[in-house]
């Protein structure tokens, strides 16, 4: 029995609701936004330059290794276009997700540099939407598409760490 979800499956891609960089620049403005009107708690400068810097570098690191990982087994990296294959490798081996990993901590490094605990409530929007709007929507498609190959994965890999 075949699974439907109940959108349009005849696009072989996730259907995602928004493409997530779109997501991450709208997080960060509306948390600098409220840095910019009031931000009351302020964290410390050397321990929030340093978590800044180590998200950071963090998050780029991750970034690159997993769009490496992805373009080296010549599958897509954007959610809209067809995913060709199962990336079980490199940083897909560690988090189902690592992209999105990334993005969150790119996102916090802002908060950080801003020196802002009142920044971090857009981590709670931001997850929302990716977990439910984005990745579920592409592991929807990928079980579709992969099947029990997918389920496996999805059992050997966490989503996040």
């Amino acid at each position: 029995m075949a699974y439907q979800s109940g959108r349009d499956t005849s696009q072989d891609s996730a259907g995602v609701v928004i493409f997530p960089p779109y997501l991450l620049a709208i997080c960060a403005m509306a948390g600098t936004l409220t840095w910019w009107l009031d931000s009351a708690i302020a964290i410390p400068a050397t321990l929030s330059y340093a978590m800044a810097a180590l998200c950071t570098t963090g998050g780029i690191f991750v970034d690159r290794w997993a769009q490496r990982t992805l373009r080296s087994a010549q599958t897509a990296v954007h959610p809209s276009e067809t995913t060709s294959t199962i990336v079980a490798t490199g940083a897909y081996g560690l988090s189902r997700n690592p992209i999105y990993l990334a993005q969150g901590l790119l996102l916090a490094a802002i908060g950080f540099l801003l020196r802002s605990l009142d920044y971090f409530w857009v981590l709670l929007p931001w997850f929302a939407v990716i977990r439910f709007g984005v990745i579920a929507r592409e592991e929807e498609y990928l079980l579709r598409k992969f099947g029990e190959r997918y389920a496996q994965y999805k059992r050997t890999v966490r989503r996040w760490l």
